[in-house]
């Protein structure tokens, strides 16, 4: 079990990872942060972005603050590290 906090932004223009410091992932999302829309969005991202199956991914804290407590099963802390460098490399390249 590994615990990522995330930072989000939601109503952004598009989905996107921002940055990540080891210690935060800052991330953009599409989403409204209404009636649980951008919990639920951020969620799917996650899971599409890094791999990892969307069940896996559980949020602990932070259901109404932009700083959210994600408890991630099945991938190890630095495993989940290179899986975020890799998604903000492959984002940045698009741009």
């Amino acid at each position: 079990m590994t615990i990522l906090v995330v930072k989000v932004t939601a109503q952004a223009s598009h989905h996107s990872f921002v940055s990540w410091d080891q210690k935060m992932l800052r991330v953009r999302l599409k989403a409204a942060p209404e009636k649980g829309q951008a919990n639920a969005a951020l969620l799917i991202y996650l899971s599409r972005m890094l791999g990892i199956p969307r069940q896996a991914i559980e949020m602990t804290r932070g259901h109404t603050s932009r700083v959210k407590y994600l408890k991630i099963d099945g991938v190890s802390r630095e495993a989940l590290s290179e899986r975020i460098e890799k998604s903000l490399s492959l984002e940045s390249h698009q741009k």
